[in-house]
């Protein structure tokens, strides 16, 4: 450094001293004197404190203050994993994720992580979980039955390791010992507690003595002595006393535990004798003076030194009777051959080759007259391509049963299981009819009163069908129609209730039956569009008016298939008012009346008002005509036999048949009289028809 002293002046007095120049000398280098100066080690000590208190008070004022609760209090408990002190039962630790460790006798080891946050103070809780507990059981008496909550465990003594803290419901059960439960607390922790349960006797000590003594005692099955003699019995237990030669003896008592009971002295009766009951042929009931005891063969016991009566009875042979009288403890056997008893039956099959099995024998041809015991028979019909007929059979002693068995085939039973009459949705029945036959329409030339359109032709009728057994009523169509009114004529309702329906034409008759058809869910038989029929679907079960030749049927063909020609018969004019016409009644109301006939109604009576045809059919013969389905043309003769007609596909209006409360002439009358048309007038209706299916 340049010197600050100034040449050629005196030295100021005032002036500050001055500096003078020391030569620069490196670290390191050798001194004037060649020594190395020594660090002072008390310096170096405080130096070191100086850094360890700096450190120290670093830590203290980033450290944060940590908590730490256990479940046991005394669990030990380490901080991992970041600066952290354990000072004072609680900790400091800088802020950062750490791993608690806790471990306590009895308690399974804990390790979690730990977050300290910037928060002054924090607080954590650990729970840990105690180790299993250990049970050992034992009891007076030993080989009892454990349930630790009602699940059996073993039979004592007996250890139960590894069960979690907790209560439990115990349970300890022995034979002849009242049963014990209680809760019991597993404090776990791998400790193993011991108990000893004390079972209390459930018996009950009971005297007993017999007559004659020297009785075998039994409790619950299990012989404990001789009578006399006093026996530990637990209640509900069964007491018994068995000697030979006498009727065993048992009763169970209903005993407290600790009880004592006296029973006295029991007196053995004499023992039963044994009769072992025997039939040819077996099966036989048998009765016991009058008491039903069972089947054949048996075995009865039967009190000794008394007559008894032994009855046997078997379905199909005479009854038996037997008087038996055994001694005290004998044995014997009763056989008794059994006298059958005949019916006889007479048996025809149908068709040709028809099986016959009575109780699986086969007894082969189409006539049969047999002789069989009085019971029932299992019986049954067969022939391939039909049904099998089974029934029981019951031939009856001195009455001759004479059967004829017809097999059907699958086709006629399913026919057999149509109902034989149904309801409209408008209340209206319908019989049901399986025709099943050939006949002839129309009326033969020579016939008085016959048309040129009454052309004899043959028909075949094979389709059941269903056909109404009244006219529809007013009430009946007005469910379809309300505003319709059959009016009056001359003065004399036609509107009521019960009267049949009139001024309808036939295409208002054909919308009533698919409406009908509607109601009842069946697919409408006729077609039609813009309010007119312009066909039918013949495959269709719904309601729709009767064919020409069904209402020719059911109104002319008897039983014997021969044709009627009035309602009433063959003779004209009736003898009686059997139907619905113009007699004297219908005044100027009609052109022609029968005379000497009075019916009572001078227009339509309510149907049902006269006697039924051979059919079960109202009115076919009066009351109103009736449309029909067929339209109207006259056929030709000689035509090939026509199956289930439905009438030409088109003529001139529609077929009207039957004769009204309008007509009186012989001509009108007859039931082959045909009439055609297309409105409504006054004297004409309609009744329903439906095919089967």
């Amino acid at each position: 450094m340049p010197s600050t002293r100034h040449q050629g002046r005196s030295p100021d007095p005032d002036a500050e001293p001055a500096i003078d120049p020391v030569a620069f000398q490196p670290l390191g280098s050798t001194g004037s004197a060649g020594r190395r100066r020594r660090p002072n080690p008390l310096a170096l000590a405080l130096g070191a404190m100086l850094l360890v208190a700096a450190a120290a008070l670093g830590f203290l004022l980033g450290a944060r203050g940590v908590i730490i609760d256990t479940e046991p209090p005394d669990a030990r408990v380490r901080l991992e994993g970041g600066l952290a002190l354990h000072w004072r039962g609680h900790w400091l630790a800088w802020p950062g994720s750490y791993e608690v460790t806790a471990s306590a006798p009895g308690y399974h080891d804990l390790a979690l992580e730990l977050e300290v946050t910037d928060a002054a103070a924090q607080r954590h809780r650990l729970e840990m979980e105690k180790l299993p507990g250990h049970l050992a059981l034992t009891s007076t008496p030993t080989g009892a039955q454990v349930l630790l909550d009602d699940e059996p465990r073993g039979t004592t003594p007996l250890q139960l390791n590894d069960l979690a803290p907790r209560t439990y419901r115990l349970e300890v059960r022995h034979p002849r010992y009242q049963a014990l439960a209680r809760e019991i607390e597993v404090t776990g922790g791998d400790q193993t507690q011991e108990l000893n349960l004390q079972l209390e006797p459930a018996w009950g000590q009971v005297r007993i003595d017999s007559r004659p003594s020297g009785a075998r005692v039994s409790v619950a099955g299990t012989e404990v002595g001789t009578t006399p003699a006093e026996v530990a019995v637990v209640a509900g237990e069964a007491l018994g006393l068995e000697l030979a030669g006498h009727r065993s003896w048992q009763r169970s008592l209903d005993l407290a535990p600790g009880e004592s009971r006296d029973l006295g002295v029991i007196e053995l009766a004499p023992a039963d004798a044994s009769l072992r009951v025997l039939s040819q042929p077996t099966g036989a009931s048998v009765t016991l003076d009058g008491r039903h005891r069972g089947r054949t063969p048996l075995t009865l016991e039967v009190p000794p030194g008394q007559t008894h009566q032994v009855a046997l009875f078997l379905p199909g042979h005479a009854d038996a009777s037997r008087e038996v009288r055994l001694a005290s403890g004998q044995a014997r056997t009763l056989e008794v051959q059994l006298e059958p008893q005949l019916g006889r039956v007479d048996i025809q099959l149908l068709p040709e080759g028809a099986e016959l099995y009575i109780d699986d024998r086969r007894y082969a041809g189409a006539h049969h007259r047999l002789e069989l015991p009085a019971r029932p028979h299992q019986m049954r019909v067969e022939r391939e391509g039909y049904l099998t007929e089974k029934r029981t059979l019951t031939p009856t002693p001195g009455a001759p049963q004479a059967l004829q068995i017809t097999l059907r085939t699958a086709e006629q039973a399913r026919l057999a299981k149509l109902p034989a009459v149904i309801e409209s949705p408008a209340d209206g029945a319908l019989k049901l009819f399986r025709p099943a036959a050939t006949f002839t329409l129309g009326a033969g030339r020579r016939e008085q009163g016959r048309r040129s359109d009454q052309v004899e032709r043959k028909v075949s009728l094979q389709r059941p069908f269903y056909l109404g057994t009244h006219e529809v009523t007013n009430a009946q169509y007005k469910r379809f129609d309300p505003g319709h009114s059959s009016s009056h004529a001359g003065g004399n309702t036609l509107a009521l209730a019960r009267q049949p329906v009139v001024r309808v034409s036939w295409t208002q008759a054909a919308h009533y039956c698919n409406w009908l058809s509607e109601q009842a869910g069946l697919d409408p038989f006729y077609r039609i569009s813009g309010g007119r029929v312009t066909g039918v679907h013949a495959s269709a079960t719904g309601y729709r008016l009767p064919t020409e030749a069904e209402w020719a049927w059911a109104a002319r063909i008897d039983s014997a298939g021969r044709r009627r020609t009035f309602p009433w018969g063959e003779a004209f004019p009736p003898a009686t008012a059997s139907e619905n016409i113009a007699g004297s009644e219908a005044g100027d109301l009609v052109a022609a009346r029968v005379p000497d006939i009075d019916d009572g109604f001078s227009v339509s009576a309510p149907v049902g008002s006269f006697p039924a045809n051979p059919k079960g059919l109202s009115d076919l013969g009066g009351n109103v005509a009736e449309w029909v389905h067929d339209h109207y043309a006259v056929a030709l003769s000689g035509m090939p036999v026509a199956r289930d007609p439905l009438g030409p596909e088109a003529g001139a209006g529609r077929v009207i048949r039957g004769p009204s409360w309008r007509h009186g002439s012989l001509v009108e009358l007859r039931l082959a009289y045909r009439d055609h048309g297309e409105s409504g007038r006054d004297d004409l209706g309609f009744r329903l028809a439906r095919y089967a299916e």
